[in-house]
């Protein structure tokens, strides 16, 4: 004879919505970005530390410029190079010329083949960023910062 205890179809019932529920909860706080994320120690990364040439070429996605983010139809990305800085934002190219020394960045723009479309005010704004940029950091979010003259720009490793 099978018979079925009582409490067991709304036990069964309601674990799904149980579940439902914890994963709806908040998540503890997360910590703090530390280098652990990178190279396998625990130290806090340290936003002031200007960052080393070698560690600035690469390819890149524009996050931010002048504090704001970036709301276009389309991304905006960065490959850097041991003394070139490409950006490509849809058909529009830049291109500018760097040096670095202990986090201090001189650059200077150098002519790239682009489209002739009216630029976006986020690519006009991260052009003047580029060329007023005069030192380089790492943000706590493993961000790279290029600052100067009130502006600035943040790129994220793709």
């Amino acid at each position: 004879m099978n018979r079925r205890l009582p409490s067991a179809a709304p036990i069964g019932r309601a674990s799904p919505i149980l579940l439902l529920l914890a994963a709806c909860q908040p998540a503890a706080e997360a910590p703090l970005a530390s280098a652990s994320n990178v190279n396998g120690t625990s130290t806090p990364v340290d936003a002031s530390k200007p960052v080393a040439a070698a560690e600035l070429p690469g390819e890149y996605r524009v996050g931010g410029v002048d504090a704001g983010g970036i709301d276009l139809p389309h991304a905006i990305t960065a490959s850097i190079g041991q003394t070139r800085i490409d950006l490509r934002s849809g058909c529009i190219r830049y291109a500018f010329g760097y040096r670095l020394d202990g986090g201090r960045i001189m650059t200077e723009a150098l002519p790239a083949p682009s489209c002739r479309r009216a630029l976006y005010p986020e690519e006009r704004a991260l052009e003047a960023a580029f060329l007023a940029a005069r030192t380089v950091r790492r943000s706590p979010a493993y961000g790279i910062v290029f600052e100067g003259e009130g502006r600035s720009v943040t790129l994220f490793s793709q």
